[in-house]
């Protein structure tokens, strides 16, 4: 699905920017939605069957993402810049990637069952699988998953400020939106 949200939001983009007269920031809110959708159907999964709604759905999010923002980097930054930039949005991630991947574990942790009993085949003791598992079903993930629609919901809302914030950048004095008055800068300046 990661490779279907890249193709999809590409035409989406190419399709406001050149037939609508959009800025393709606007399609930030479109892929945030995508998130936040995703988050809540993984929150209405009482089935583990079902599951998989949810993860082509967030399969799907994640190729949007990855298929709309190199060319706002582009937008925003110039090409000049471009690996560097977009490597430092590439890597943005990796800290809330390690934040709530603590918070999900920390969660499955308070909700595994409180008897351990420890392997004595080595020094360290090492819980058994019987016990490091959830057997609650829902309640074993439903906290992080509420925490994770929450986290989305704010990222729409920031979407919706760096579209608004894209818009001023290319408002003459009538207030009239100003398309191709300041294109992409593919080239260096030479200062």
């Amino acid at each position: 699905m990661n490779f279907a949200g890249r193709i999809c939001i590409g035409v989406i983009a190419d399709f406001a920017k050149n037939r609508l007269g959009l800025r393709r920031a606007y399609l930030i809110t479109l892929v945030s939605f995508l998130f936040l959708s995703s988050q809540i159907a993984a929150s209405l999964v009482g089935d583990v069957r079902h599951l998989n709604i949810a993860s082509a759905m967030l399969g799907f999010a994640y190729g949007a993402l990855f298929g709309l923002f190199p060319t706002i980097t582009i937008e925003w930054f110039g090409l000049a810049h471009f690996s560097e930039n977009w490597g430092t949005v590439s890597l943005a991630p990796l800290i809330g990637g390690n934040l709530f991947s603590l918070a999900f574990g920390m969660n499955l942790d308070a909700h595994a069952p409180q008897s351990q009993s420890f392997a004595s085949s080595s020094s360290l003791a090492v819980p058994t699988v019987a016990n490091a598992q959830c057997v609650m079903g829902v309640e074993c993930y439903i906290s992080s998953i509420r925490l994770t629609i929450g986290a989305t919901f704010v990222a729409l809302l920031l979407s919706v400020v760096a579209g608004m914030r894209d818009r001023r950048r290319f408002v003459d004095v009538d207030g009239k939106e100003v398309m191709g008055e300041q294109p992409v800068v593919w080239e260096a300046d030479e200062d």
